[in-house]
């Protein structure tokens, strides 16, 4: 059983209508933790910490088995809102709750059924978009996500979905695509980390937000299934994919290649 840690911000904790989810194949598991005890159970259209919202785990878990031939179970841990700094660099320390859980789920699945791969998802950067994270920041704080993925928790690759953006205005967007141009350059710059989708960015205009920033059911559905068939491109054939580009994103990473050089001069 491959186990996979998805954490994030919202769309990696859900917001879709689960009645428009995919059910979940007899090969996905989820793990579950609370003050009365542990369980591994099957896959539901909804997540321990989705507030019985959709995600794209049941649509991410049938792509991965028909890819993978491999059962698999998710570990969720996604908190609304949060930027880069509340997983690793503020009071919150999200990541260390994440990787606690991580490790309760990897020892009571451990003597329930052999473990294979371990690896991360993480979906995230809207808020950090938003509300003006400085890019080299989040690029530098990422990495640092996947190094302690690693040396904590044994996960040797964190996958990461590209940011989509938060609605309204023309600066919200240059904002979400610098942030978006700082995780491809960390996917660059850092073995572990890992780009499987550039979707998001686009589905503002193919109508598959249901608010300013929260995707659908349809296209958390899509972008489950995409990250599968891109993690099985990256260890069926040992390369990375190559991902369609769905957003104008020149500007923001000539902006992010202008402030690394002023980095470098300080």
């Amino acid at each position: 059983m491959d186990l996979v840690l998805l954490i994030g911000q919202s769309n990696a904790k859900g917001c879709g209508n689960p009645e428009e989810s995919e059910a979940a194949c007899r090969h996905a598991w989820e793990y579950l933790e609370n003050f009365t005890g542990q369980a591994l159970i099957p896959m539901g259209r909804t997540l321990q910490l989705s507030e019985g919202r959709g995600t794209i785990a049941p649509a991410f878990a049938n792509r991965y088995y028909d890819i993978m031939g491999e059962d698999v179970c998710v570990i969720h841990y996604a908190v609304d809102g949060s930027r880069i700094k509340n997983w690793v660099h503020d009071k919150n320390h999200f990541l260390d709750a994440a990787m606690e859980k991580f490790r309760h789920a990897e020892a009571y699945v451990g003597m329930r059924a052999p473990i294979g791969r371990r690896f991360a998802i993480w979906i995230q950067g809207e808020s950090d978009g938003k509300y003006g994270t400085d890019p080299i920041y989040y690029l530098e704080r990422l990495k640092e996500i996947g190094w302690i993925l690693k040396k904590e928790c044994k996960i040797e690759e964190t996958f990461v979905s590209r940011t989509g953006r938060w609605l309204p205005d023309e600066e919200n967007l240059a904002r979400c695509r610098r942030i978006g141009a700082a995780q491809e350059q960390a996917c660059m710059e850092y073995d572990n980390l890992i780009l499987v989708s550039k979707m998001a960015s686009a589905f503002y205009e193919k109508g598959l937000l249901q608010d300013e920033v929260h995707y659908c059911m349809k296209a958390l559905n899509m972008l489950g299934s995409e990250i599968a068939e891109n993690i099985g491109i990256y260890y069926n054939e040992k390369r990375r994919p190559v991902l369609e580009e769905t957003d104008d994103m020149e500007r923001a990473r000539e902006v992010l290649n202008i402030l690394k050089k002023a980095e470098v001069s300080l």
